[in-house]
């Protein structure tokens, strides 16, 4: 199963937009969350067949854009939002990370039955 562009919407933050690649059937899988580098993307170059190969080795795959990446809800693959990239940082990386994270292990997350979170 491929989950596209999905939107973590944080009331105080920018939101973030991710991808989940997993076989749904039933058993916990562990967790692998893909963190792009500087000036990366989730849907850049060989990422999503990356994400194919994981899922097939029934992992939890999940692949997502910074917050301040440049890139926006809209066009997340580009790179319109410069104001955004100017205050990236490492601060800022880290929360978008622990918060995707969150998110995943929550008990809202519609698919947490998928996911090993011990």
């Amino acid at each position: 199963m491929t989950i596209k562009n999905q939107i973590l919407n944080r009331p105080q933050e920018k939101p973030i937009v991710w991808d989940a690649f997993f076989q749904p059937n039933g058993k916990r899988k562990p967790l692998v969350i893909f963190c792009h580098g500087y000036k990366g993307f989730k849907d850049w170059g060989a990422w999503n067949l990356v994400a194919e190969n994981f899922s097939k080795q029934n992992l939890f795959f999940v692949k997502f854009n910074f917050s301040h990446n440049g890139g926006t809800i809209e066009n997340p693959i580009d790179f319109p939002d410069l104001e955004a990239f100017a205050q990236n940082n490492y601060s800022k990386e880290l929360n978008d990370l622990d918060e995707m994270l969150n998110h995943l292990i929550s008990e809202e997350f519609e698919h947490k039955t998928e996911i090993d979170a011990t």
